[in-house]
């Protein structure tokens, strides 16, 4: 497999490590799961990222709320943090 794209809205940074953890043992490398955003209505991706590439966690109520970005763990609850890919 080469990519495997996840396209929820938000993407949270524990969905693809916990479907990499499960689908691993099968053969799954860690750099084909990435990022992307689509629109259902023409069914085609059209901003992703490269493969391999870590995302970052930022807080999600500084962001909505400031405007700004500031990086949050990864161990945050989900409700409080956005993956970006950069």
């Amino acid at each position: 497999m080469v990519s495997v794209t996840d396209g929820s809205e938000p993407v949270h940074y524990s969905k693809p490590k916990k479907f990499y953890e499960r689908f691993s043992r099968c053969g799954l490398k860690p750099d084909v799961i990435r990022p992307g955003f689509g629109l259902a209505e023409i069914v085609i991706m059209f901003s992703g990222c490269k493969t391999g590439l870590d995302g970052i966690c930022v807080n999600r109520h500084v962001l909505e709320k400031e405007g700004r970005l500031e990086l949050a763990e990864k161990s945050v609850p989900e409700a409080d943090q956005k993956i970006w890919s950069i």
